[in-house]
């Protein structure tokens, strides 16, 4: 007989320790350490090796290690004697890391070209930070930038370790001495001065205490910038209270004016003129006319000078009047210029205040200024001359003969799409009335008529019986068609029929 063997079976035979099975989940055992062990321990001396323990927290000994402190877990099983805190210090990377030592210091730059500041001396000052390192001796150099000074300012030197000039020594702090000039790559700088840090640094840690700042000489550069610099133009009636921009942003006041050209066959124009109370500004767009080419503005918004006939220097890009010539104080149109029946000089075109609407007469109002609405010859409500339809000839129907009448190229109206939809539904549906003379006498009493009503297009037919013998025709007695109906109204001489409503006359 055989027995099944199970997988238990086989690891109990053949331990996963004894196997060299690579280390998949399910196949060994044994646990394999996720990370490494922390071997070293802070304390107030430095970085001391720390005691392993076991589960129980029973410290595991060391056995000392004649080469470095590090140990292995090989290592274990004999005792690692701790040394000696006395008299040791922090170690240079932890009181170092990260601490920068920063001098304000000055080069000079020859200038060889008829471009010095200085005719003496020839010479451009120019101010630079120099940054040292304490982590390991580096050093960086940045200049002070200088705004339009034409110069590419900024990092002077990327951080790099120097050695002094003509050793292989690199630079320690002590070499730093304000007053002093300090040679770097063959460039000679002048350390004037030191920020707080660096001098609490040198009076706690090197036990010495840094001069005082010494002063950067003057080149004369500054002065001669500014005495060239453009001075900046203040703006006229800038000064606003606070908040007025709150109160007065969305408040335009509107004018509608016209202008009379005096010239041989000129005509008429109207403009819209929109006043803006926030900063007193003024925009004036011509009225839309047929006939005429359509240009938007007048006037760009914009500050209007009174009775000016060119624009002001500053405004418009007008040109000067002389090499130093200045804004000119000019007096500029307020709202209290703006009256109704005035006329405004816009560069030199005399525009008239018509009208305004109803929310500039408001505001005026509490301004304390009345505003009075004038009236030209032509009335602006009656425009040009609409077109005349042609009376009806009998052809087609009168909806066409409008639409024709209005536009060479009519549109489709909503009433047409309504005509047809109801056609479709009620196409071939007829009503039928049976009729008779009103007040007939006579032979006319005996007679009978039929009215159709066609629902699909409001037309119309009647049809008379023919009755033997009676000496009158009968038959078609209207033909098929719209008609307009007749009402009776009372008029000078009696009664009189007047036709109401579409269709055509029978």
């Amino acid at each position: 007989r055989f027995k099944e063997v199970t997988r238990e079976d086989l690891l109990n035979m053949y331990p996963p320790s004894t196997l060299d099975m690579p280390a998949v989940p399910g196949l060994r055992r044994d646990p394999i350490p996720s990370r490494t062990m922390q071997m070293l321990r802070p304390q107030s001396a430095g970085a001391l090796p720390k005691r392993p323990s076991t589960a129980s927290g029973v410290p595991v000994s060391l056995k000392p290690l004649q080469s470095t402190w590090r140990t292995t877990g090989s290592d274990f099983g004999s005792t690692l004697p701790r040394p000696s805190t006395a008299g040791s210090s922090r170690p240079k990377w932890e009181h170092v890391d990260k601490v920068v030592l920063r001098f304000f210091a000055y080069f000079r730059e020859p200038i060889r070209e008829g471009g010095s500041n200085d005719s003496k001396s020839g010479f451009r000052i120019r101010q630079c930070t120099i940054s040292f390192y304490l982590e390991d001796n580096s050093i960086s150099i940045k200049e002070q930038k200088v705004l339009n000074s034409g110069l590419p300012q900024g990092t002077f030197m990327k951080r790099m370790k120097l050695f002094k000039k003509g050793t292989k020594e690199n630079y320690e702090p002590k070499d730093f001495v304000i007053g002093e000039e300090l040679s770097i790559n063959y460039r000679s700088f002048m350390i004037v001065d030191a920020d707080k840090k660096t001098r609490e640094y040198f009076r706690n840690e090197l036990d010495a205490a840094l001069p005082p700042s010494c002063g950067i000489p003057d080149d004369g550069y500054a002065d001669l910038r500014a005495s060239r610099s453009i001075p900046k133009k203040s703006r006229p009636g800038s000064a606003r209270m606070k908040g007025e921009f709150y109160n007065k942003d969305l408040l335009v006041l509107t004018f509608k004016c016209a202008y009379q050209d005096d010239k041989l066959y000129g005509e008429r124009r109207d403009y819209l003129l929109y006043y803006y109370v926030l900063n007193d500004t003024i925009e004036i767009k011509e009225v839309a006319a047929q006939g005429r080419h359509n240009f938007p503005n007048l006037l760009r918004r914009q500050k209007l000078p009174k009775d000016s006939l060119y624009v002001p220097n500053g405004i418009g890009g007008a040109i000067e009047t002389g090499p130093d010539t200045m804004r000119e104080d000019v007096s500029y149109v307020t709202y209290k210029d703006l009256i109704c029946g005035k006329t405004l000089n816009v560069y030199g075109r005399k525009v008239l205040l018509v009208s305004c609407d109803q929310t500039s007469i408001d505001w005026f109002a509490k301004q304390g200024i009345v505003q009075k609405p004038l009236k030209l010859s032509v009335e602006e409500t009656e425009g040009p001359a609409g077109p005349k339809v042609p009376a009806y000839n009998g052809y087609g129907s009168e909806d066409d003969l409008y639409a024709m009448g209005m536009s060479l190229e009519p549109a489709i109206i909503d009433r047409k799409l309504e005509d047809f939809a109801r056609f479709m539904r009620a196409k071939g549906k007829v009503l039928r009335f049976l009729a008779k003379l009103v007040d007939a006498k006579g032979q006319d009493k005996d007679r009978e008529f039929v009215i159709n009503y066609f629902l699909a297009t409001d037309q119309v037919s009647v049809y008379e019986p023919p009755i033997r013998n009676s000496g009158i025709v009968g038959g078609l007695f209207l033909a098929k068609g719209q008609y307009k109906k007749f009402i009776r109204a009372a008029g000078i001489d009696g009664e009189v029929e007047t036709p109401v409503g579409g269709g055509r006359g029978g």
